[in-house]
């Protein structure tokens, strides 16, 4: 009788290098960091700051969000969702802060929060519609 070997292929996504738990304001929250980072953080950091407040703090509102943060010279982009309007905007909060200290530096990251109530997500290239 001849046995047969199992064959285990991992992949790796390039998105998914990081990915850490954080309890803040009653949220948990775990985030994917993008690999690849800015060999010049300032104005990368200003641009996603940008797009990730203009999420949670400026004229865009509802359960699905989608915003750009400009700097000098970047541009980044946005995404927002949450499951119900109750307490939206906190978890936004959160997760923004939260991915912020993960991802600095990082061309793009997203935060989720662990019950699926909320994510928030940057990229530097357009995503979402």
């Amino acid at each position: 009788m001849m046995m047969r070997g199992a064959a285990v292929m991992v992949i790796m996504v390039s998105l998914s290098n990081a990915m850490f738990f954080f309890l803040a304001s009653g949220y948990e929250f775990y985030a994917l960091c993008n690999k690849a980072k800015f060999p010049d953080t300032d104005p990368l950091e200003s641009a996603a700051e940008a797009a990730l407040a203009n999420l949670v703090n400026g004229e865009v509102t509802g359960l699905h969000r989608c915003a750009d943060g400009t700097s000098d010279i970047y541009t980044m982009h946005g995404e927002a969702s949450c499951g119900s309007s109750d307490g939206c905007d906190d978890c936004l909060d959160a997760a923004k802060s939260y991915l912020l200290s993960i991802c600095s530096g990082h061309l793009g990251g997203q935060a989720h929060d662990n019950s699926g109530y909320c994510s928030i997500r940057f990229e530097n290239y357009i995503f979402c519609t």
